[in-house]
């Protein structure tokens, strides 16, 4: 009766959050659901066999440029964007092979064309999961190893990873996800790895990336996969909990403490989401003052789903109870992220786009 009480309190909050609808949607192709935002433009792939991305225009919402692939059956993991590139997490379905994709950026503004580089694990490890990237540097996170590249003073080029980062007590799962942001205090950037339960902390040395094991780690209590970064505030999913809330998801949020990142097992704030349904990958907005998450399991259109299943939170209200619903009126999105003033929601064939402050 307690877990069913605690339960109800959830849905009510939640049912009575402030609720906003899109203010553009943007018509992709069927099956074009992996998707990334920066200030300026969109960008939206197929995870199935492929040829290219689309390139949006923020505003417009209307496409300016392909990127294409070196052949037609490429799948997308993920997708990264950082002012003058795009860095893309691919699948070759015809020889298996898995690498890191970046597209610069051309001097005069971006338009179709072709990939400018691959980079490569030098130990021969696929590298076709979803990368992160803030400035010159990416990580690629893969099973039990997190990648480094750092870009050249003259650009990208192909190339194998600048340091190797790991996590001293070898978890299960390590790599299922990263996110980057910096610099942080006295040090460079700040490198967050998901693992089977916890999230693994990486300060950048004064002296540049080095392959080296965590300066810190953050308790989770499930699957720690889906990871955000933003300043000084660290946020990530936790799966499968067992708790007094049933099943409940939780975005577990930690801030840095005054003396640098140090191991810790009490987050900060908690952001809960009222469904056990699964949550997507959060993002932080750069100033750290607004968390987007979506609630949603599947991988298809669900009109049947009465729930709304999008959630913006915002720093000042300590990530509270009360969300603001993201409302496609489709139940089940793929994803949600934020950049710049605008919040994005996404399923198999749309973009759905929302004021995001």
């Amino acid at each position: 009766m307690h877990k069913l009480i605690v339960l109800v309190i959830a849905l009510s909050a939640v049912a009575f959050a402030t609720t906003r609808t899109p203010i553009a949607t943007i018509p992709t192709a069927s099956g074009n659901n992996r998707f990334a935002a920066q200030n300026d433009i969109i960008v939206v792939g197929d995870g199935g066999p492929s040829s290219g991305l689309m390139v949006y225009q923020v505003g417009t919402w209307k496409q300016i440029a392909t990127l294409n692939f070196p052949s037609s059956n490429i799948g997308v993991a993920g997708i990264a964007i950082q002012d003058d590139y795009v860095a893309v997490g691919v699948f070759n379905f015809s020889d298996s092979q898995g690498e890191t994709f970046i597209f610069q950026k051309p001097s005069g503004g971006w338009a179709t064309e072709g990939v400018s580089a691959i980079l490569t694990a030098s130990d021969g490890t696929q590298l076709g999961g979803t990368p992160a990237v803030w400035g010159n540097t990416l990580i690629s996170p893969n099973r039990g190893v997190a990648y480094v590249f750092v870009e050249p003073m003259g650009g990208w080029v192909d190339a194998t990873e600048t340091a190797q980062l790991t996590a001293s007590d070898n978890p299960p799962y390590f790599g299922g996800g990263a996110a980057i942001t910096g610099p942080v205090g006295s040090g460079g950037n700040l490198v967050v790895v998901g693992s089977g339960t916890n999230a693994y902390v990486f300060v950048e040395p004064q002296g540049g990336w080095a392959s080296m094991t965590q300066t810190a780690e953050l308790a989770g209590n499930g699957f720690a996969a889906g990871l955000t970064a933003a300043k000084s505030t660290i946020a990530f999913v936790t799966f499968w909990q067992q708790t007094e809330r049933g099943d409940l998801d939780q975005i577990y949020i930690y801030t840095e403490p005054e003396g640098g990142w140090a191991n810790a097992s009490t987050p900060n704030f908690t952001a809960v989401a009222a469904s056990n349904d699964g949550m997507t990958q959060p993002t932080l907005s750069q100033d750290a003052e607004v968390l987007v998450a979506g609630l949603g399991s599947s991988d298809y259109k669900a009109p049947h789903l009465s729930l709304d299943r999008t959630y913006l939170w915002h720093a000042n209200k300590n990530f509270g109870p009360t969300p603001i619903k993201l409302s496609t009126g489709l139940g089940s999105v793929y994803g949600a992220t934020v950049a710049g003033p605008y919040a994005y929601a996404w399923d198999e064939d749309s973009v759905f786009v929302f004021d995001g402050k």
